[in-house]
């Protein structure tokens, strides 16, 4: 080949190299951003239903019901957000926040905790303290395949978290608690005469009251929705929960939480070890507000205290979108 053939034959390949790089940029230009990057696409936040497997030792196999968003594989790379509710509560309680976190990347899921799973309903009420509970999270998470995870709860489900909190550090990444301060804080604040928490507790003698179950439910599960909402529940939120509960059998159930454990517990638990967010309704009528303020002693780790005026004790319904924004940005800082 004679030399003017190869500088010939150079040109029309670098010109056609040059041509197929302008189509090739042209093309990515009208392509629409993000087409085919399936590794970066929007995780799913759709609200799905699931069961939750463990084994307890006194009841054998259970299962629990549970609501859940995101990708159940991020549960196995330390992203999994337990959220756990509390009397006379469901799993709902936490719907709005769910899609938010698994926006974020995070498996979120919410179970029905013992006696409002219809599977977990066990008649004997000593099956109800919240050291079974506590072995209930911790199993739950396992069983979804974490090692280390996230827990928010609030009432009951935050006296689950101080406990998991205090007596296995180790498992939880963060605790958000709602409403309950720490139950050495509690019984601090109980057992100081001048402190409004003991009479603030009158309500714990009427809720163990034998067969109170059939009172409060009557008139089924529409006519314990209202006494909800004039408690001050939304009224759609109540009227979830009561069909959730849905006979004496079930609300019996849910009320042996009171009878399984005393309030303030009779022995200290220790303090929380793991990075804490509290927040606690200024006008909650169960708590008082020196109670809320010693929780800070009762935690050996980063700790952030949010008051809420003019929010009374349910913290997930009337102060949706301040839970949303606080526990999202404390989980997101502790992943």
């Amino acid at each position: 080949m004679t030399i003017q053939k190869i500088a010939y034959t150079r040109k029309a390949l670098y010109g056609s190299l040059a041509l197929t790089l302008l189509l090739v940029t042209a093309y990515l230009l009208t392509v629409p951003a993000g087409a085919g990057a399936t590794e970066t696409a929007t995780p799913s936040t759709e609200i799905v239903e699931r069961q939750i497997a463990i084994h307890d030792d006194s009841l054998g196999d259970i299962s629990f019901d549970a609501i859940a968003a995101g990708d159940p594989a991020l549960a196995a790379r330390g992203r999994l957000v337990l959220l756990l509710h509390g009397f006379p509560e469901s799993r709902e309680s936490f719907e709005e926040i769910l899609p938010v976190l698994a926006g974020k990347g995070y498996y979120a899921v919410a179970p029905n905790l013992r006696g409002y799973s219809k599977g977990v309903r066990p008649t004997d009420r000593a099956e109800y303290t919240v050291e079974k509970s506590a072995h209930d999270a911790v199993a739950m998470a396992f069983a979804l395949g974490a090692q280390q995870f996230h827990l928010v709860g609030h009432d009951w489900g935050g006296a689950v978290v101080w406990g998991v909190g205090s007596q296995l550090p180790g498992v939880v990444k963060s605790l958000s608690v709602l409403s309950t301060p720490h139950p050495d804080a509690l019984k601090k604040a109980y057992d100081d005469w001048l402190s409004p928490q003991r009479w603030m507790l009158w309500y714990l003698g009427v809720v163990r009251i034998p067969d109170l179950e059939k009172l409060m439910f009557a008139a089924g599960p529409e006519g314990f929705a209202l006494g909800l909402n004039a408690m001050g529940l939304p009224y759609q939120k109540a009227r979830t929960y009561a069909h959730t509960l849905g006979n004496t059998a079930g609300l019996r159930a849910a009320l042996s939480w009171y009878h399984a454990n005393p309030v303030p517990a009779g022995y200290l638990i220790g303090r929380a070890q793991a990075p804490t967010l509290f927040m606690w309704g200024e006008k909650d009528f169960a708590f008082s507000r020196d109670a809320a303020e010693a929780t800070a002693e009762f935690v050996d780790a980063p700790y952030k205290f949010v008051p809420l005026p003019g929010i009374g004790h349910w913290v997930p319904e009337r102060a949706t979108e301040q839970v949303i924004s606080e526990v999202t940005a404390h989980i997101e800082a502790n992943s």
